[in-house]
Order: C-alpha cells, then sequence, then structure tokens
C-alpha cells in the first residue's frame, strides 16, 4: 500500500483481492495440470485446491533452484494465508486510538465436529499497513512462482 492512509474498509478490500487473484491463479495452475494430465479432477475449495497444489508440487521436477524458490515463495504465502478468513468472514468494532490511528477487532467463529471455536484478530492501523505489504510480496512471489510452476507442467 502507498504512504497515503487507507480505511479499515478499503484495507480489507485491498487485501482480499490480492487473496482472490491468488486462489484464482492456483485454479488456473490446477487447469494447466488437468489438461496436461497430472491432476484428475479439481476439487471445489480454496482450500483444497492448494493442498491438491501443495502435493502435485512435490511430484513436478524441476532444478533445484526452481523447487527452492517455489517452496520459499508457498512457505512465505503459507504465513500470511491464516489471516484471510479475518478478512473474509471476521466481524468486530473499530475503534479509534488517540492518536488518529484505528484498531479494528476481526471476531471469527467456526465449528469443527460440533464444537464452537473463537478467534480473534486485533489488528491495527501500523500492523495493517505491514500485513499488508508482506501479503503484496508473499502474492507477487508466488504468483510468478506459479507461472515458472505451469510452464514446467506443460513442458511434461
Amino acid at each position: 500500500m502507498s504512504a497515503a492512509r487507507f480505511s479499515p474498509d478499503e484495507w480489507r478490500g485491498h487485501c482480499l483481492n490480492y487473496f482472490a487473484r491468488f486462489e484464482a491463479a492456483v485454479s488456473k495452475s490446477l487447469e494447466v495440470a488437468k489438461e496436461a494430465g497430472r491432476v484428475a479432477k479439481i476439487r471445489h475449495l480454496a482450500g483444497q485446491q492448494l493442498a491438491d497444489l501443495i502435493v502435485l508440487s512435490e511430484e513436478v521436477e524441476g532444478t533445484s533452484k526452481q523447487l527452492k524458490a517455489f517452496s520459499n515463495a508457498l512457505n512465505a504465502w503459507q504465513i500470511i494465508e491464516p489471516k484471510r478468513q479475518f478478512l473474509a468472514h471476521g466481524v468486530g468494532p473499530l475503534a479509534h486510538e488517540q492518536n488518529g490511528d484505528w484498531l479494528l477487532l476481526l471476531d471469527v467463529n467456526s465449528y469443527r465436529s460440533n464444537v464452537a471455536s473463537f478467534t480473534r484478530w486485533a489488528v491495527r492501523e501500523k500492523e495493517a499497513e505491514h500485513f499488508a505489504t508482506d501479503l503484496t510480496n508473499a502474492f507477487k512471489a508466488m504468483s510468478g512462482q506459479l507461472g515458472h510452476f505451469r510452464k514446467r507442467i506443460q513442458q511434461k
């Protein structure tokens, strides 16, 4: 993000755009793999698709440099990805601190085996700016690696 200040909604939209673009790039990579006969079925959910892509990435050959670059980009993305649920599904109050910065509380309830789990991300404006930068960098790295990955799939 730039030096300009962004509202919490603008920040969320900016971040969700990168997550959506990443999911589209993963789907595109799986489509290429399907056309090459490397994948029989593309599952519906984004998390499932990413899991399938990770398995596929371990099967597709490449130079040690290519494999390391892909692995590094994927690791950077996996550090960022857990915050997606808060941006997409989180609800909560917005407060303004005395210095004018905002503080956003994002609460998510999820259910596993019929048991509720409550999680919260309390994100301050400065943290949000750093997160947006990290997300942008992780997206660019992963997007580039997925492009190279698709080329490697098509070569086989």
